[in-house]
Formats: C-alpha cells, structure tokens, sequence
C-alpha cells in the first residue's frame, strides 16, 4: 500500500483535451509543474473511459520516469450495482499498476444516503482484495452539505483519505472544517483546490481572482487547523490553457 506524495498535484477530467492528447507531452508538462501525483478519470460509474483509461495506460511510464504518481479516479453513482462499480475500477487498477483509486461521490447520494454503506463496503472489499488505497472526494463541509451521507462513507474504515472540493471564495475556511472532519475519522487529508475560473454568475468568474486564492495557499496550507502536506487541483485542462493560473500552481511547487 502506499499513500499521496507530499507536494501538489492535479485532477483530469477528459485527457483529449490535455496536451493534444500526447502523453509523452502531457508527462514533460506535469514534470516541469512538479507534480507529486496525476488523478485520471477513467470510470464513470461502471462503465470504463475506454479513451482515457488508454491515455492513463500509455503515460503511465512516462510519468513514473519523472518521478510522478499516476492515480485514477472515478464518479460514482446511488443507483446501479455498487460492487460492480468497485470490480471496474480496480480491475483497472490492476491492469495499470495503480495503487491508488479516488470515488467521487456527489449530489446523488444526497438524494439517496442509504446507498452510501453499501458502494464504501463494496470499494472497500475490492480495493482491500486488489491492495489499492481508497480515498473519497465529495463536498469539503459537512455544515453546508448535511443531507450528504457522511458516515455511510466516511464512518467505516473503508476510505485511507479525504480530498476535500476546496471550491469557494474562502478554501481556507473549507478546507479547515474538512481537516477536522477527516481527523474525526482518523483519515488523511488532501485538500483539491480550484484552479478554474467559473462559468457567468459564479462568484469566481476571473482569472485573476483564481490566481489570488492559490497565491494565498502557501501560507493558508501551513495554518494552524489545516497543516497541509498534499494537495491538488482541479483541473489540468485550464492550468494548461490559462497562462495566470499555470503561473501561480508553478510557484505552490515543492
């Protein structure tokens, strides 16, 4: 078993849309962010990303040559088949050498919290058979997401880690609240930041106000309440496009 490397690193979404496609291209640029891990979608609920799950197949030695730790992630759904969800991802994880997978649990639990225990069992179950370390990503605060089913997933030793959505205008304050939800439960904790600007109406519509808010990161990581020592982003898709914001996760490199 292992665990996130202490550094940064970065969430991707569609590979298509990273460096053309080209993994050898998209590994030289994680190596020159410094990137401690790369987080690859390749499932979505049971169902393989046959595209990406051949994107993270082929990068895979180009970034273990740089040092960079290739983990997978996938969306996960209340309805369907929990532990055919969780036989797809870690077959997955298998085939590619992955140590790491990340359910991605969201809106639809909230409509459904009884479905949580059982897609945690089921990832727990296969990951613990394919020695795959689980983390959960979901909301970062349980105040504001109550209807979230917390314990069905985080309250049976299933999951190694939390990586909270540090989304909002104030991620220090998120991701503080999701410190102590993760030290509740004896977890490790990795927050994601937001590297992207919103769409019209966000409150965070601006490239500039994107690059404040992890400028202020590298003295919020180290504050007492979050204490820090690996985090990520989302996404890779606009750190490559946005010149700013590419900048600023450039200067968060350990």
């Amino acid at each position: 078993m292992t665990t996130l490397r202490s550094g940064h690193g970065v969430w991707v979404h569609q590979t298509e849309r990273c460096a053309g496609g080209n993994p050898e291209k998209f590994a030289t640029a994680c190596g020159d962010l410094k990137f401690q891990h790369v987080n690859i979608k390749v499932t979505d609920g049971a169902t393989i990303r046959s595209r990406d799950a051949q994107f993270a197949n082929e990068v895979a030695p180009e970034l273990q040559r740089r040092g960079v730790q290739l983990c997978l992630w996938g969306y996960c759904y209340a309805q369907g088949d929990p532990a055919r969800q969780a036989e797809v991802a870690m077959d997955l994880c298998g085939r590619l050498g992955v140590e790491v997978f990340i359910v991605n649990a969201e809106k639809e639990f909230k409509a459904r919290p009884g479905e949580a225990q059982p897609l945690a069992e089921a990832f727990g179950k296969a990951a613990a058979e394919a020695g795959v370390e689980l983390w959960l990503s979901t909301f970062a605060m349980p105040s504001l997401h109550p209807e979230f089913p917390w314990d069905g997933f985080l309250g049976g030793g299933h999951f190694h880690g939390f990586q909270p959505q540090c989304y909002g205008s104030h991620p220090d304050r998120q991701a503080k609240e999701a410190r102590r939800a993760a030290e509740a439960r004896g977890l490790e904790f990795c927050p994601t930041l937001r590297a992207y600007v919103g769409a019209a109406g966000d409150s965070i519509g601006e490239e500039s106000t994107v690059v404040g808010l992890l400028g202020q990161w590298s003295g919020w990581k180290n504050a007492p309440g979050i204490q820090a020592s690996v985090w990520n982003y989302w996404q890779f898709e606009e750190i490559e496009r946005r010149p700013q914001i590419r900048e600023a996760v450039g200067r968060l490199a350990v």
